[in-house]
């Protein structure tokens, strides 16, 4: 994603907003880079570390946009429940029973786009099974990248731009200074 692209873009604006605010909610990534600079690693290290945390169960973003770009969604979340396993994009450590109030902003921003309508679908279907789960942070950052028109690949760099500064923070808060 060309730096051009997301300036003046107020829905790439306020999923960095997000991201900036996710990120000290203490989630792996976050904790990682923390406890990286208390060890006494470098700044390059610890950073390498707090993104080797991603992916998984822990910002699966490749999967999510490729969930939500899936033509029909229903038979993909059919098999995963019926294999217990997860739907790429809903489910917080933070926030259970109801929407994380974090993307109530960004939410109402992709109203008027056909992802929305996806979200919305995928949220009332998963609680239709008793599942009372709702997007999260690569739902909604995979909901940007489609209705923008961008690369999934585009998902990593927004949430790592929207992380960054605050992974940079935390790192410098809690550097080990002593001498080696």
């Amino acid at each position: 994603m060309s730096s051009s692209k997301a300036i003046n873009d107020p829905l790439v604006d306020e999923l960095l907003r997000v991201h900036g605010e996710i990120a000290v909610r203490g989630n792996a990534s976050y904790v990682t880079v923390k406890q990286s600079a208390v060890l006494g690693k470098d700044f390059f290290s610890a950073i390498a570390s707090g993104l080797l945390t991603l992916g998984g169960l822990h910002a699966p973003l490749s999967q999510t946009c490729q969930f939500l770009r899936l033509d029909d969604c229903k038979p993909y979340m059919e098999i995963v429940l019926s294999t217990r396993g997860r739907v790429p994009g809903w489910g917080s450590s933070f926030v259970k029973g109801e929407p994380d109030p974090i993307f109530e902003q960004l939410d109402r921003m992709l109203v008027p786009y056909p992802i929305h309508a996806r979200i919305q679908y995928v949220t009332g279907f998963l609680q239709g099974r008793e599942l009372d789960i709702f997007p999260n942070a690569s739902a909604y950052t995979s909901a940007v990248v489609v209705a923008r028109g961008l690369q999934d690949s585009a998902a990593a760099y927004l949430l790592l731009k929207g992380r960054l500064d605050a992974w940079s923070a935390a790192f410098m808060k809690h550097e080990n200074h002593l001498i080696r």
